[in-house]
């Protein structure tokens, strides 16, 4: 072979890698920025599942409170009935 042929192949294989590593820099930019797009979303949909739990959290502790007032009711009821009786 000639050496400017040689010169050239080089200068051709060069040239493919470069653009080989444009391409792959180019898709990893791509793959870093989903990955914190998901970052994000993800983010996003553990605070709604956080404040969804607080929210049912205090609905429970109101429903508790609601049931632990019935239920002195009913005793004060009961209580009363006996005393009736008596």
């Amino acid at each position: 072979m000639r050496k400017g042929q040689l010169e050239e192949e080089q200068l051709f294989k060069l040239l493919a890698l470069s653009i080989a590593e444009r391409k792959f820099k180019a898709e990893s930019d791509w793959e870093e920025r989903e990955i914190e797009m998901r970052k994000v979303q993800l983010s996003m949909e553990e605070r709604k599942f956080k404040a969804k739990t607080e929210s049912e959290d205090r609905k429970v502790g109101m429903l508790e409170q609601e049931l632990a007032m019935k239920m002195e009711k009913l005793r004060a009821v009961e209580c009363g009935q006996r005393m009736i009786k008596l």
